[in-house]
């Protein structure tokens, strides 16, 4: 089917038999016993050779189905060819010519083998035809006068419209200093006309280039004028310049290189690049990340920010071996509404802004506020513990209750404030539902508040088996209920409310209660679990029956056991790594809310 199609379009720029038959015999192998085909030096000669030098490039040509042979193995394949697919003598010649010349085959040389061939030298024959109204030139003839690529009068041409539609302002300056090209792009940056450039002496000061900083290897700055240092020192160069022009500096880039004409020196050219969009450009992305990070009312972060940082921090936590503990404060305009349905809502908008002020007053280095929705506000602060962020928090809320605002009739608002700490086995959403937690406790117990809620611990994960190599991963049985005892000193009633903070925090399902029993499914989260999101996040069951311990010979204080037993829901959960990690996870967070020690 490709050689008819080649025929047809090749049939509407000539009418040459000769070349029509050569190719569309081409694909047809030398000793063809296809009734249909012409074989053996029956074929004509032309497609006998193309049939080699197409074989030949296929074989040594990437492409996109297969990478390229070597032209030893090519050579190999025409050999093994020989007399079948190929002409015997053809592949001979063509063999014997790579011999010779190992560097070929380029173009030139390829083509002075067609000529030779076509001109009787090997086998004879004119497969050509030079003349009539549809012919052809012999493959490998050109005319001069009609050659693209060897006119200067094209290369003037192509140098033109790159000059013309680059970017970049483009000078080329010849070896005695006078400038040769100057394009309009180099015109608009510095203000100089080309009429006052060209055939003119070049000189720094002329184009107002001022103030040279390098960027290359080369820490000595410019030998005076820059056209005479680059010829001085050859290669290329790039450097920051400032280009001034009435009284106003751009930035740019100038890489200067020296041209050669073989191996004499002939002069410099310079390429200018303003540094001004990039410049710009980090400006526009500066303001386009403050725009999706901060809260377009007060000024603060937003939630999406928030919420990153959070869960960065707790990660970057759980990583250190002995990290330093971080708080979160959530805070709530108490009665918001009430101010916005009397006073109206620019007198709402002037307490949140108000109200956001005050924190960030508040703030230390690498403290974090954020807007988290409507009247609630977050203060995210790292190496501060639970009681220091409370009595930060209070002193917040007493700042707050004694700020009269203007559109209040110079009456304050007051908050309510939760707050907590970072605990083991903590994740970003339980650090967060358990500062929510206690923000509801202050607006229970009558608003204008501080309420903390957490054991107030150093957050590092205590667990059975640190799983910080490969026997102790082998050492652990997933497919058996991983159980564990966690004894506390507070009072089974104590124990129960500890355990339905832990349950409302980490949005538990209850299974099933009994009398001081109690099994829910908990869904953690592992990091480093695998690409898929869903391998990162694991259901538990997770049984809990809480006894009295009676006091021993060493102690008279009544304890609380608290005997665990948790195991993935999913049984390839059960056979890896991820699933230890999501269960010494869970354990770790019920130790940190009973406040209790392993067994």
């Amino acid at each position: 089917m490709v050689p008819q199609l080649s025929v047809q379009i090749l049939s509407g720029s000539t009418n040459d038999d000769a070349v029509l038959d050569i190719v569309a015999t081409r694909p047809v192998w030398f000793n063809a016993v296809d009734d249909r085909h012409r074989c053996g030096d029956a074929l004509p000669l032309g497609s006998r050779m193309l049939s080699i030098v197409g074989a030949f490039d296929a074989m040594t040509s990437d492409t996109v189905y297969r990478r390229a042979i070597s032209r030893e193995a090519a050579l190999a394949e025409l050999y093994a060819g020989l007399g079948t697919q190929f002409d015997p003598k053809l592949v001979k010649d063509f063999v014997r010519l790579l011999e010779d010349q190992p560097e070929a085959l380029s173009g030139r040389i390829a083509r002075r083998w067609l000529r030779t061939l076509n001109d009787g030298q090997s086998h004879g024959g004119d497969i050509f035809a030079a003349n009539g109204p549809g012919s052809m030139r012999p493959i490998g003839t050109t005319t001069p006068d009609r050659s693209p690529l060897k006119s200067s009068g094209m290369a003037d041409c192509l140098l033109d419209h790159w000059l013309r539609h680059t970017r970049e302002g483009v000078v080329f300056v010849d070896g005695g200093g006078i400038v040769k090209r100057y394009n309009e792009r180099m015109e608009r940056l510095c203000g100089v006309p080309a009429a006052a450039t060209i055939d003119h002496l070049w000189t720094n000061k002329q184009f107002r280039l001022d103030d040279f900083r390098n960027l290359d290897d080369s820490s000595a700055d410019i030998d005076g004028d820059l056209v005479r240092d680059t010829l001085h020192r050859g290669g290329v160069r790039t450097l920051n310049a400032d280009l001034c022009v009435d009284q106003k500096c751009v930035p740019v880039e100038v890489t200067s290189s020296v041209v050669y004409d073989d191996s004499r020196r002939v002069g410099v050219m310079m390429v200018f690049k303003d540094r001004s969009e990039q410049q710009d450009m980090r400006e526009t992305i500066e303001t386009l990340n403050r725009r999706v990070t901060t809260d377009q009312l007060t000024g603060v972060a937003n939630r999406a920010h928030f919420d990153t940082k959070l869960s960065e921090l707790v990660t970057r936590k759980t990583k250190q071996k002995n990290p330093q503990p971080f708080t979160l404060i959530i805070c709530d305009i108490d009665h918001f509404k009430r101010v916005n349905d009397v006073h109206g809502h620019p007198a709402g908008d002037e307490a949140l802004v108000s109200f956001a002020g005050i924190l960030q007053s508040h703030c230390r280095e690498n403290d974090l506020v954020a807007r988290y929705g409507g009247e609630e506000f977050l203060f995210l602060s790292d190496e501060c513990d639970i009681a220091t962020a409370t009595r930060r928090a209070e002193q917040i809320r007493g700042h707050l209750e004694r700020t009269p605002l203007p559109s209040l009739k110079n009456s304050p608002v007051t908050a309510s404030f939760g707050v907590t700490q970072v605990q083991s086995g903590d994740t970003a959403e339980s650090v967060l539902a358990r500062a929510d937690r206690a923000l509801l406790k202050a607006k229970e117990n009558g608003r204008n508040r501080v309420v903390q809620i957490g054991n107030g611990g150093v957050c590092n994960d205590v667990q059975r088996d640190s799983g910080s190599n490969w026997l102790a991963w082998l050492g652990y049985r997933p497919n058996k209920d991983t159980s564990v005892n966690i004894v506390t000193t507070v009072p089974i009633d104590l124990a129960i409310e500890k355990l339905r903070g832990f349950i409302a925090d980490h949005s538990a399902e209850v299974l099933s209660v009994a009398e001081n029993e109690l099994a829910i499914r908990v869904h953690t989260r592992v990091r480093d679990a695998g690409r898929r999101t869903e391998d990162h996040r694991i259901a538990l069951r997770v049984d809990l029956t809480l006894s009295e311990l009676r006091p021993d010979g060493k102690s008279a204080l009544r304890r609380t056991n608290a005997h665990v037993t948790v195991v993935p829901t999913r049984n390839r959960d059960r056979r890896g790594g991820t699933g230890k990690a999501a269960v010494d996870q869970v354990i770790s967070s019920l130790r940190s809310y009973l406040m209790g020690e392993l067994q």
